[in-house]
């Protein structure tokens, strides 16, 4: 982590942490501690903590540099948004796969059945709330649906709700109660119980879907490519339309029924039920689609007034029909998420390139700190270590002064010998 030591007029010396919070200041000192993350048993946060007894203080998010702050920004940066992102994507790929299995026809001439499940909505109450309340949320609306972190807490009065990734207030419809429920993000939020004032829960609308994502189906025979309906050109027209085979646009209100689309004049048509009765009707264009009875037709060419066509359930001439499974792969590219404005595809993609531009950051960021370090430890061993060059230059220089003694000791001893023998003999 980040440190930064500060040496006072007295000699004393603080020490800081993070951003700036105290650690150790004068003659007082306090502890980190790891604390157990109030909504999230399996994650820890980190406290400052002033002894035993106290309350620790989280400083999670105030924690820069090292090891710890790496580990930290990793968790909040890329592992989270990453898992969030992930259960969206999971989230798309099973609404839409299942919509459109129910949409069709198997193998068998059996309506589509669920291809895949995903986990619910993760709801985490805090462990310091106070009241008997229980929040249950489900997913509501798949285009509503964020890669956000909700927290919806209780101030005595009112519920409120704010996004923790923006920090952001959340407006909501509803009481919150199961006749009339919060409605928010694309998720329901039904509130039992009584709250606390101070009570809160951690609300995290994609983040297990990746986890609890399994598939249903077990055999291809399963997979529902045929559309649930069929389409026939009365043989008495005489005009140059063609229709395509329906689409089941809301398997929820569809009815395996009869129904004809008849043309009262070129640019009229009417939709009209088995017993005659007039469901729809309008200006004809040529391949805009006519939806009725939960499907879909479109009409192409030039009818002539009194053509008709009829629709209907599929029958054995159905077979090899791949309708349904070309509109499977359509939705994979259709612009479901975040509001109608992102494909599954799309979404993809942008989660491959958030984490190459993460990743490269973080190569980045690695090769500036390993620089620093390597200046850090350089200026270190310039004032305390040792440099081999200078040393053995050192050497050289107390060798030659030695040398150098040597011969003046041999010069002293041989002029004091001298002397002795001149002495000797005179």
């Amino acid at each position: 982590m980040s440190v930064n030591a500060v040496t006072e007029s007295n000699n004393q010396m603080d020490v800081y942490i993070g951003t700036g919070q105290a650690l150790v200041t004068s003659s007082s000192a306090q502890q980190l501690v790891a604390m157990q993350n109030p909504n999230d048993g399996s994650e820890y946060d980190i406290g400052l903590s002033a002894g035993s007894g106290g309350t620790p203080s989280d400083i999670t998010s105030e924690m820069t540099g090292g090891s710890l702050g790496g580990l930290l920004t990793t968790r909040s940066q890329v592992i989270d948004p990453t898992q969030n992102a992930l259960g969206q994507i999971a989230v798309g790929i099973a609404t839409l796969m299942n919509q459109q299995q129910a949409s069709g026809m198997d193998m068998t001439g059996a309506p589509g059945q669920p291809m895949f499940a995903v986990g619910g909505v993760q709801v985490q109450p805090s462990i310091n709330n106070t009241g008997s309340s229980t929040l249950a949320a489900t997913r509501t609306a798949l285009s509503g649906l964020t890669t956000d972190t909700y927290k919806l807490s209780y101030d005595g009065t009112n519920w409120n709700l704010e996004d923790t990734s923006t920090g952001q207030a959340v407006t909501m419809s509803g009481t919150g109660s199961a006749a009339n429920p919060f409605l928010v993000a694309g998720m329901s939020l039904v509130v039992s119980g009584t709250a606390a004032a101070g009570d809160d829960y951690v609300i995290n609308p994609t983040a297990g879907a990746i986890s609890g994502m399994s598939v249903l189906t077990t055999s291809p025979t399963q997979i529902a490519a045929a559309s649930l309906g069929s389409s026939v050109a009365a043989t008495t027209n005489t005009g140059s339309g063609t229709i395509t085979t329906p689409t089941v646009t809301d398997p929820t209100n569809w009815t395996n029924g009869n129904f004809t689309v008849s043309f009262t004049s070129s640019s009229q048509y009417q939709v009209t039920d088995a017993s005659g009765n007039v469901v729809t009707s309008g200006t004809y264009t040529a391949g805009s689609p006519i939806t009725f009875n939960g499907e879909q037709v479109a009409i192409s060419g030039t009818p002539a007034t009194g053509d008709s066509f009829t629709v209907g359930a599929a029958t054995a001439a159905s077979i090899g029909d791949n309708t349904n499974l070309l509109a499977m792969v359509a939705a994979m590219s259709s612009s479901s998420l975040d509001g109608g404005t992102t494909s599954l595809n799309a979404a993809t993609n942008n989660l491959v390139s958030a984490i190459g531009v993460l990743t490269q950051q973080a190569q980045s960021n690695a090769s500036a700190q390993q620089t620093v370090n390597q200046s850090a430890t350089d200026a270190r061993n310039n004032l305390s270590g040792v440099n081999l060059d200078e040393e053995a230059a050192r050497m050289l220089q107390y060798q030659q002064a030695y040398q150098a003694c040597a011969q003046m000791i041999q010069a002293s001893n041989t002029v004091f010998n001298s002397l002795l023998q001149a002495i000797t003999s005179g």
